[in-house]
């Protein structure tokens, strides 16, 4: 009687103890995450910021298209990030480099990088510093950001200034 007891209680707590050693899958922390080579798949701006540029002109959220027709190239784009540095890579022909990246984004994307909770700062190799709020899930990275854009269309100086929410959206290359 008692042997058929102690042999359940023995399996309980053999069961108990193996559950308790099985090996933990980790989530990566984020700088190990954000390393690979990434497209640029996405920009956005939240509210909508006015752009008055050749055939475009209106109240734009999505100016990823924007960028398209300006840097047809900017598909083949891809910035690398390693354990700690960044470089924008261009192909042949394409005009789209760090610099214009600055021009247009506000952003440059050659430098170093350190990561802190969901805070990225990118370092450029002029020792400017942008700060961005960090998200990755899967295959795809965010980095948002505060700017402020000129409306074309303001009335007086005091209105032109715009703040608008950027967000960059990376899609990681297989």
């Amino acid at each position: 009687m008692i042997r058929s007891l102690l042999r359940p209680g023995l399996l309980l707590a053999l069961s108990v103890v193996l559950l308790n050693c099985s090996k933990k899958e980790e989530t990566p922390d984020a700088a190990t995450r954000v390393q690979g080579t990434w497209k640029l798949a996405g920009l956005n701006a939240t509210p909508a910021i006015r752009v008055r540029t050749g055939s475009f002109t209106g109240s734009f959220s999505d100016l990823f298209p924007l960028v398209k027709v300006a840097y047809p190239c900017i598909s083949d784009v891809t910035l690398t990030m390693a354990a700690n540095t960044t470089q924008l890579n261009t192909p042949q022909g394409c005009t789209f480099t760090d610099f214009e990246a600055q021009q247009q984004l506000g952003v440059s994307f050659n430098g170093t990088y350190s990561i802190t909770g969901n805070k990225l700062e990118l370092i450029s190799s002029n020792s400017k510093v942008s700060t961005f709020d960090l998200t990755t899930s899967g295959n795809q990275m965010t980095w948002a950001y505060d700017n402020r854009f000129v409306d074309p269309d303001a009335p007086t100086d005091a209105t032109k200034a715009i703040n608008s929410r950027v967000t960059i959206t990376f899609e990681k290359v297989p």
